[in-house]
């Protein structure tokens, strides 16, 4: 499994990106999760295979209707059992 943590800058609060994001993620069977930063940007961290993560990023960049993605930043990250401890799809979280 990769696993990557993506930085979003842009107008992605207050246009349904969070939902957006969810629906992509659970379309390709990642986990992980998505959140609004109080900076206004959105965090994602998503697992899964490489050729689904991609998938997942594409659409990612391109946002939903109302969106607009200025900057992305994606890093993998090391595996971590602590990712998926108990989680079994992708949610959306609070602050």
């Amino acid at each position: 499994m990769k696993i990557v943590s993506i930085l979003i800058n842009g107008k992605v609060q207050g246009v349904g990106f969070r939902a957006f994001v969810l629906g992509c993620a659970n379309s390709r069977g990642l986990i992980g999760w998505v959140k609004n930063l109080r900076d206004g940007r959105v965090k994602i961290v998503a697992g899964g295979s490489e050729h689904d993560l991609d998938v997942f990023l594409a659409a990612v960049k391109s946002g939903p209707p109302g969106s607009k993605v200025n900057h992305i930043i994606v890093d993998e990250v090391q595996y971590d059992e602590r990712l998926n401890n108990g989680l079994q799809n992708f949610v959306v979280v609070g602050r």
